[in-house]
């Protein structure tokens, strides 16, 4: 009988004791572990986490320290965002840049070679910044930064991949950025894609970059995460806006509107007219007048056509070069004559 008695009490303190051990608190996580978790970017689950992590994932900054700079150098740090408004129909605009370029006292300074590519439409969605070059640079002012664009490929919600037609393939801006003795510098290059992407009536893309620059010096803090670069900053010492016109050149506050309709010609030049135009209706056609000045050798080449009103009258404003320097004609819809040139 006391046998069955010392039995049952061990199985009675037994299934306390895993009773207690189950209600007992959980050891925390280590520092390293929740480095890991910190570290987990969005769209892509924690180490040990299933499943997909929300928007308000939060990620901690790279601890790996930045290259120091010289007395005589400032760390500057190039990033690529687009804070466009939504694209219907459009679900990636991929942007491949060659390389990229700043000029200063010395002359052009080349910051970036590798080719490196962007999605604008992510970066809109994400908010993000996404790191294009980390570079010290010699103390002073640069007044011009030069992108080479190597393509644009647009994504449609249907699956369908088109590439796009660029005016030109280098994008070239006046700005201004102050390089400090050994402090940090940011330049922001905002693609607003909303602006930029145009579509023909035969169904062609055309990526005309409307583009903000801003340029921090002052009280500049850069973040460095896995797939992103955070700018806090204080104060902006430049801050523009430029967009590339038909003739493939830079210019302040510069943007096509939807009140203008454009197509590309045989030989790739793009022609813009008022969407109310009828152009139908004129004598002379654009590609009429456009092979007119090339036989003559008015132009060597042609990159634009546009309909506009000139001195009361309906003119074609041809763009093109000659002898590589940019020049304009005009020529009359009704008479095909040259009326003038610039």
């Amino acid at each position: 009988m006391n046998k069955y008695i010392i039995f049952a009490i061990i199985i009675v303190l037994a299934a306390g004791g895993l009773y207690l051990n189950y209600r007992s608190p959980q050891p925390s996580p280590s520092a390293d572990e929740m480095g890991k978790l910190g570290e987990a970017t969005l769209g892509e689950p924690a180490p040990g986490i299933t499943g997909q992590p929300s928007r308000s994932t939060v990620s901690q900054p790279k601890t790996t320290p930045r290259p120091t700079p010289a007395a005589n150098q400032g760390h500057v740090v190039f990033v690529v965002t687009d804070e466009a408004v939504p694209l219907d129909g459009i679900a990636s605009i991929f942007l491949e840049v060659k390389e990229t370029w700043i000029h200063g006292r010395g002359g052009w300074v080349q910051i970036s070679k590798t080719p490196a590519r962007y999605d604008l439409i992510r970066l809109r969605d994400s908010g993000f910044n996404e790191l294009l070059s980390d570079i010290n640079l010699e103390v002073g002012n640069y007044q011009q930064l030069r992108l080479v664009i190597q393509s644009v490929s647009i994504l449609e919600k249907t699956g369908n991949v088109l590439n796009a037609t660029l005016p030109s393939g280098e994008i070239k801006m006046p700005f201004n950025l102050r390089v400090l003795p050994q402090k940090d510098s940011a330049v922001i290059i905002d693609f607003i894609a909303s602006d930029s992407l145009h579509r023909t009536g035969s169904g062609k893309y055309i990526f005309a970059p409307v583009v903000k620059v801003t340029a921090v010096s002052t009280g500049t803090t850069v973040q460095f995460f896995p797939n992103r670069v955070n700018v806090l900053t204080g104060s902006s010492d430049f801050a523009a806006t430029y967009g590339m016109n038909e003739n493939a050149e830079m210019k302040p506050d510069f943007k096509f509107t939807t009140l203008e309709v454009m197509d590309l010609m045989k030989n790739g030049a793009l022609r813009i007219v008022p969407r109310d135009e009828k152009t139908s209706e004129y004598t002379v056609s654009a590609e009429a007048a456009m092979d007119m000045l090339l036989k003559d050798k008015t132009l060597d080449s042609v990159s634009s056509i546009t309909s506009v009103m000139r001195k009361g009258a309906r003119v074609w404003k041809i763009g093109g070069r000659k002898n590589n320097v940019l020049t304009l004609v005009y020529v009359d819809v009704t008479t095909g004559q040259v009326v003038g040139t610039e």
